[in-house]
C-alpha cells in the first residue's frame, strides 16, 4: 500500500510555485493471498515542472523503481492496485503505474483527472517462480486545471489467484 494524505498550498499563489506540483506516495501495506512474498517500494516522488512561460501542461514526471514477486507451486497469481486520496480530486493530474517485462499488462491509468481508480490490475497470470521488474511510475497535469503545491496518495497493491 503507497499512503499518505494530500496537501495543497492553497494560501500560496499558483505564482509563489509556479510550475511544481509535488506528487508522493507512501506504501504502508501488501495484500496477499497465499505464500506469495510481494516487494514494493516504500515510498516514490514525482515532480511536476512547468517548461517554458508559454507552457500549458506541467512535463511528464517519471520514477522506476523495482518491484520483485515470488509465487509458489499452485495457481498462477495477478497483482492489482487500488488507490485512494485524501484529497487531490480538484486537480486533472494523471498518474499511470506499468511493471515491466514479458507477459505484464502494460501501463495502466491508476489516477485519472485526480479521481483515483480501484482494482486496477497490472499484471496476470504469473505463474511459479521469482520475478524482478522495472515499476514504472509517470504523471502529467495541466497548469490550469492543478495548483501547484503537494499532492498524495494512498494505493493498495494487492496479490489474488488470476483472472
Amino acid at each position: 500500500m503507497i499512503s499518505g494524505g494530500l496537501h495543497t498550498q492553497n494560501q500560496l499563489s499558483p505564482a509563489s510555485f509556479r510550475g511544481v506540483v509535488l506528487l508522493c506516495f507512501l506504501i504502508s501495506s501488501v495484500l496477499l493471498y497465499g505464500q506469495v512474498s510481494l516487494t514494493v517500494p516504500k515510498s516514490a516522488e514525482l515532480t511536476l515542472r512547468l517548461g517554458s512561460s508559454g507552457d500549458t501542461d506541467y512535463q511528464e514526471a517519471v520514477v522506476q523503481q523495482t518491484l520483485t514477486i515470488t509465487v509458489p507451486p499452485g495457481r498462477p497469481k495477478k497483482i492489482s492496485v487500488s488507490v485512494w486520496s485524501v484529497f487531490g480530486e480538484d486537480s486533472d493530474i494523471s498518474l499511470t503505474a506499468e511493471i515491466g517485462g514479458a507477459g505484464t499488462d502494460g501501463k495502466k491509468v491508476i489516477v485519472s483527472n485526480g479521481i483515483p481508480l480501484q482494482g486496477i490490475r497490472l499484471w496476470n497470470a504469473i505463474t511459479q517462480g521469482t520475478y524482478t521488474r522495472v515499476l514504472t511510475w509517470t504523471a502529467n497535469a495541466s497548469y490550469e486545471a492543478t495548483r501547484a503545491g503537494e499532492y498524495s496518495w494512498e494505493v493498495v497493491f494487492t496479490v489474488a489467484d488470476r483472472d
